[in-house]
């Protein structure tokens, strides 16, 4: 049961991304300062919408690499000189970007966004970073424990909403 537990878990992150309220980012910096960012989308965003968000998040350095390695091989198949297959390759490229870009504007407007950094010299650190350090962790928290069952999804909706508020 595990198993299938963590497969499907796997899966989704694949698919829609790690998790289903956002993702987030977190940074050194050379001189270690510490920067985080928890971007939440609107709750009940539908899985969807959220695998083309998690898409176009990625989709130009990933779709480049694709491009350039299907181009290798359709410029050997194809009778067609090796510049004309990338330049189409890469029109691809450029029309799924805004594709995916036009298809997830509406919740990327929507997404709210909390940031905050610390730097080592600060004695305390700056309410916004430890604002959302702990919303980041309410989140995951969240999802873990709907993950393995101990609350229901209902209940974990009303966490995310709670932290979208």
């Amino acid at each position: 049961m595990i198993a299938v537990r963590e497969a499907a878990r796997q899966a989704r992150a694949l698919l829609v991304g790690r998790h289903r309220w956002g993702y987030a980012t977190s940074r050194f910096s050379r001189y270690g300062t510490h920067t985080v960012a928890v971007h939440i989308y609107p709750p009940e965003t539908p899985p969807l919408v959220r695998g083309f968000l998690h898409v176009a998040r990625h989709w130009i350095p990933f779709g480049l690499v694709a491009a350039a390695l299907t181009g290798l091989v359709t410029a050997s198949v194809v009778p067609m000189s090796w510049p004309e297959v990338f330049a189409i390759k890469l029109v691809a490229v450029v029309v799924a970007a805004v594709t995916l870009q036009a298809i997830t504007a509406d919740v990327r407007a929507q997404t709210k966004t909390l940031s905050g950094t610390r730097r080592p010299r600060d004695v305390d650190p700056d309410p916004r970073y430890t604002a959302t350090l702990e919303c980041w962790v309410r989140l995951r928290e969240g999802e873990e424990r709907l993950d393995i069952g101990a609350i229901s999804p209902r209940q974990f909706a009303a966490r995310w909403a709670a932290e979208y508020a």
